[in-house]
Protein backbone atom coordinates (compact mmCIF):
# COMPACT_ATOMS: atom_id res chain seq x y z
CA UNK A 1 0.00 0.00 0.00
CA UNK A 2 2.91 2.36 0.68
CA UNK A 3 4.28 1.86 -2.84
CA UNK A 4 0.81 2.08 -4.38
CA UNK A 5 -0.03 5.40 -2.74
CA UNK A 6 3.43 6.86 -3.37
CA UNK A 7 3.18 5.92 -7.06
CA UNK A 8 -0.17 7.68 -7.34
CA UNK A 9 0.90 10.94 -5.68
CA UNK A 10 4.20 11.12 -7.58
CA UNK A 11 2.78 10.54 -11.06
CA UNK A 12 -0.43 12.52 -10.52
CA UNK A 13 -0.74 15.45 -12.93
CA UNK A 14 -4.49 15.94 -12.62
CA UNK A 15 -4.05 18.55 -9.87
CA UNK A 16 -3.52 21.14 -12.60
CA UNK A 17 -6.78 22.95 -13.15
CA UNK A 18 -8.07 22.35 -16.69
CA UNK A 19 -8.77 25.60 -18.48
CA UNK A 20 -11.79 25.46 -20.80
CA UNK A 21 -11.31 27.00 -24.22
CA UNK A 22 -13.74 29.84 -23.51
CA UNK A 23 -11.68 30.96 -20.50
CA UNK A 24 -8.29 31.00 -22.20
CA UNK A 25 -8.73 34.58 -23.35
CA UNK A 26 -7.50 36.86 -20.56
CA UNK A 27 -9.80 39.75 -21.59
CA UNK A 28 -12.91 37.55 -21.45
CA UNK A 29 -12.12 36.69 -17.86
CA UNK A 30 -12.12 40.37 -16.94
CA UNK A 31 -15.35 41.08 -18.80
CA UNK A 32 -17.34 38.19 -17.33
CA UNK A 33 -15.69 38.44 -13.92
CA UNK A 34 -16.47 34.82 -13.13
CA UNK A 35 -13.65 34.13 -10.68
CA UNK A 36 -10.56 35.88 -9.36
CA UNK A 37 -7.83 36.27 -11.94
CA UNK A 38 -4.45 34.63 -11.42
CA UNK A 39 -1.74 37.14 -12.24
CA UNK A 40 0.72 34.32 -12.90
CA UNK A 41 -1.42 32.05 -15.11
CA UNK A 42 -3.09 35.01 -16.84
CA UNK A 43 -6.48 33.34 -16.70
CA UNK A 44 -9.27 32.63 -14.25
CA UNK A 45 -8.55 31.02 -10.90
CA UNK A 46 -11.25 29.32 -8.79
CA UNK A 47 -11.70 30.86 -5.37
CA UNK A 48 -10.45 27.70 -3.68
CA UNK A 49 -7.28 27.43 -5.78
CA UNK A 50 -3.73 28.55 -5.12
CA UNK A 51 -0.90 29.17 -7.55
CA UNK A 52 2.15 26.98 -6.97
CA UNK A 53 5.38 28.66 -8.04
CA UNK A 54 7.21 25.33 -8.20
CA UNK A 55 4.71 23.71 -10.59
CA UNK A 56 3.87 27.07 -12.22
CA UNK A 57 0.16 26.33 -12.22
CA UNK A 58 -2.93 26.80 -10.08
CA UNK A 59 -3.84 23.85 -7.88
CA UNK A 60 -7.37 23.38 -6.62
CA UNK A 61 -7.67 23.11 -2.82
CA UNK A 62 -3.89 23.12 -2.54
CA UNK A 63 -2.33 21.98 0.72
CA UNK A 64 1.38 22.33 -0.02
CA UNK A 65 4.10 21.50 -2.51
CA UNK A 66 5.96 18.44 -1.30
CA UNK A 67 9.65 18.35 -2.23
CA UNK A 68 9.88 14.64 -1.38
CA UNK A 69 7.44 13.65 -4.13
CA UNK A 70 8.21 16.64 -6.37
CA UNK A 71 4.53 17.35 -6.76
CA UNK A 72 1.74 19.44 -5.32
CA UNK A 73 -0.65 18.01 -2.75
CA UNK A 74 -4.14 19.18 -3.58
CA UNK A 75 -7.67 18.02 -4.24
CA UNK A 76 -6.68 15.22 -6.62
CA UNK A 77 -4.06 13.50 -4.46
CA UNK A 78 -4.45 14.76 -0.88
CA UNK A 79 -6.24 11.58 0.18
CA UNK A 80 -3.53 9.41 -1.36
CA UNK A 81 -0.85 11.52 0.33
CA UNK A 82 -2.47 11.08 3.73
CA UNK A 83 -2.89 7.34 3.20
CA UNK A 84 0.77 7.14 2.16
CA UNK A 85 1.81 8.75 5.46
CA UNK A 86 -0.45 6.47 7.49
CA UNK A 87 0.76 3.26 5.84
CA UNK A 88 4.39 4.39 6.13
CA UNK A 89 3.84 5.12 9.83
CA UNK A 90 2.24 1.71 10.42
CA UNK A 91 4.96 -0.03 8.42
CA UNK A 92 7.66 1.55 10.56
CA UNK A 93 5.85 0.40 13.71
CA UNK A 94 5.64 -3.16 12.40
CA UNK A 95 9.35 -3.11 11.53
CA UNK A 96 10.30 -1.89 15.01
CA UNK A 97 8.14 -4.54 16.67
CA UNK A 98 9.54 -7.34 14.51
CA UNK A 99 13.16 -6.22 14.93
CA UNK A 100 13.02 -5.63 18.69
CA UNK A 101 13.86 -9.23 19.51
CA UNK A 102 16.76 -9.29 17.04
CA UNK A 103 17.99 -5.94 18.31
CA UNK A 104 17.87 -7.12 21.92
CA UNK A 105 19.69 -10.42 21.41
CA UNK A 106 22.16 -9.03 18.93
CA UNK A 107 23.07 -5.87 20.80
CA UNK A 108 22.47 -6.27 24.53
CA UNK A 109 22.52 -9.92 25.60
CA UNK A 110 26.02 -10.87 24.58
CA UNK A 111 28.27 -12.28 21.92
CA UNK A 112 27.10 -15.87 22.40
CA UNK A 113 23.54 -14.92 21.41
CA UNK A 114 24.54 -12.71 18.50
CA UNK A 115 23.14 -13.37 15.05
CA UNK A 116 26.23 -15.07 13.65
CA UNK A 117 26.86 -17.14 16.79
CA UNK A 118 23.31 -18.41 17.19
CA UNK A 119 23.20 -22.06 16.13
CA UNK A 120 19.41 -21.98 15.86
CA UNK A 121 19.74 -19.81 12.75
CA UNK A 122 22.15 -22.10 10.93
CA UNK A 123 19.40 -23.23 8.54
CA UNK A 124 19.19 -19.80 6.90
CA UNK A 125 20.66 -19.87 3.40
CA UNK A 126 22.02 -16.32 3.57
CA UNK A 127 23.59 -16.70 7.03
CA UNK A 128 27.05 -17.66 5.80
CA UNK A 129 27.14 -14.77 3.36
CA UNK A 130 26.07 -12.19 5.93
CA UNK A 131 28.41 -13.53 8.59
CA UNK A 132 31.49 -13.79 6.37
CA UNK A 133 32.83 -10.59 7.96
CA UNK A 134 31.73 -11.35 11.50
CA UNK A 135 29.04 -9.82 13.69
CA UNK A 136 29.97 -6.16 13.20
CA UNK A 137 28.21 -5.62 9.82
CA UNK A 138 25.12 -7.34 11.22
CA UNK A 139 25.19 -5.01 14.21
CA UNK A 140 25.22 -1.96 11.94
CA UNK A 141 22.35 -3.31 9.84
CA UNK A 142 20.21 -4.19 12.85
CA UNK A 143 20.87 -0.97 14.75
CA UNK A 144 20.50 1.15 11.60
CA UNK A 145 17.18 -0.40 10.63
CA UNK A 146 15.85 -0.18 14.19
CA UNK A 147 16.74 3.47 14.79
CA UNK A 148 15.77 4.55 11.28
CA UNK A 149 12.34 3.04 11.80
CA UNK A 150 12.10 4.66 15.22
CA UNK A 151 12.94 8.09 13.78
CA UNK A 152 10.44 7.48 10.97
CA UNK A 153 7.74 6.76 13.54
CA UNK A 154 8.38 10.09 15.27
CA UNK A 155 8.68 12.25 12.16
CA UNK A 156 5.99 10.66 10.02
CA UNK A 157 3.74 10.28 13.07
CA UNK A 158 3.93 14.05 13.58
CA UNK A 159 2.94 14.63 9.95
CA UNK A 160 0.08 12.16 10.27
CA UNK A 161 -1.26 13.94 13.35
CA UNK A 162 -0.96 17.42 11.82
CA UNK A 163 -2.71 16.34 8.62
CA UNK A 164 -5.35 14.56 10.70
CA UNK A 165 -5.97 17.78 12.62
CA UNK A 166 -6.26 19.94 9.50
CA UNK A 167 -8.54 17.46 7.73
CA UNK A 168 -10.76 17.30 10.82
CA UNK A 169 -11.28 21.06 10.57
CA UNK A 170 -11.70 20.89 6.79
CA UNK A 171 -8.74 23.16 6.14
CA UNK A 172 -5.38 23.02 4.39
CA UNK A 173 -1.88 24.29 5.14
CA UNK A 174 -2.34 27.18 2.71
CA UNK A 175 -5.48 28.31 4.55
CA UNK A 176 -3.74 27.95 7.91
CA UNK A 177 -0.87 30.17 6.74
CA UNK A 178 -3.44 32.71 5.57
CA UNK A 179 -5.13 32.63 8.99
CA UNK A 180 -8.38 31.45 7.45
CA UNK A 181 -10.68 29.46 9.71
CA UNK A 182 -9.80 28.13 13.15
CA UNK A 183 -6.63 29.29 14.94
CA UNK A 184 -3.55 27.09 14.81
CA UNK A 185 -3.62 26.19 18.52
CA UNK A 186 -7.18 24.95 18.25
CA UNK A 187 -6.39 22.86 15.18
CA UNK A 188 -3.34 21.32 16.86
CA UNK A 189 -4.88 20.63 20.27
CA UNK A 190 -8.56 19.94 19.60
CA UNK A 191 -8.95 18.02 16.31
CA UNK A 192 -11.60 15.70 17.75
CA UNK A 193 -13.73 18.71 18.76
CA UNK A 194 -13.76 20.18 15.27
CA UNK A 195 -17.18 21.23 13.98
CA UNK A 196 -18.50 18.92 11.26
CA UNK A 197 -15.76 16.40 12.11
CA UNK A 198 -17.56 13.42 10.59
CA UNK A 199 -18.71 15.30 7.51
CA UNK A 200 -15.20 16.61 6.79
CA UNK A 201 -13.73 13.12 6.94
CA UNK A 202 -16.42 11.54 4.80
CA UNK A 203 -15.89 14.28 2.24
CA UNK A 204 -12.11 13.92 2.34
CA UNK A 205 -12.14 10.12 2.05
CA UNK A 206 -14.96 10.02 -0.49
CA UNK A 207 -17.07 7.60 1.53
CA UNK A 208 -20.57 6.93 0.23
CA UNK A 209 -21.67 4.24 2.68
CA UNK A 210 -20.48 1.92 5.42
CA UNK A 211 -19.80 -0.98 3.07
CA UNK A 212 -17.29 0.99 1.03
CA UNK A 213 -15.17 2.05 4.01
CA UNK A 214 -12.75 -0.90 4.24
CA UNK A 215 -12.57 -1.47 0.50
CA UNK A 216 -11.75 2.14 -0.29
CA UNK A 217 -9.33 2.76 2.57
CA UNK A 218 -7.47 -0.53 3.07
CA UNK A 219 -7.21 -1.55 -0.59
CA UNK A 220 -5.87 0.36 -3.60
CA UNK A 221 -8.76 2.47 -4.82
CA UNK A 222 -9.03 5.16 -7.46
CA UNK A 223 -12.45 6.43 -6.40
CA UNK A 224 -13.00 10.16 -6.41
CA UNK A 225 -13.70 12.13 -3.27
CA UNK A 226 -15.78 15.28 -2.99
CA UNK A 227 -12.82 17.61 -3.53
CA UNK A 228 -11.87 15.88 -6.77
CA UNK A 229 -15.40 16.10 -8.14
CA UNK A 230 -15.61 19.76 -7.14
CA UNK A 231 -12.32 20.47 -8.90
CA UNK A 232 -13.50 18.76 -12.09
CA UNK A 233 -16.67 20.86 -12.09
CA UNK A 234 -14.55 23.87 -13.14
CA UNK A 235 -13.48 22.24 -16.36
Amino acid sequence: MVYDQSFIIIRDDEHRIPIPEKWRDYSVCFELDRDPICSMCKTYKPSNAHHCQMCDTCVFDMDHHCAWINNCVGAHNHRHFFQFLVFLFLGAIVLVINSTNTFYYGFYVGNDQAYCNNTQLSYLLWRDLLCSYGNLPIYFCIVGAFYLSFVTIIMVGSLVYWNFAMISFGTTLVKVLRNEGAPVWKIALCPLLAPHFKRNWRRFLGLRGRRSCCRRLLLPSGHKDYNQMEAESYS
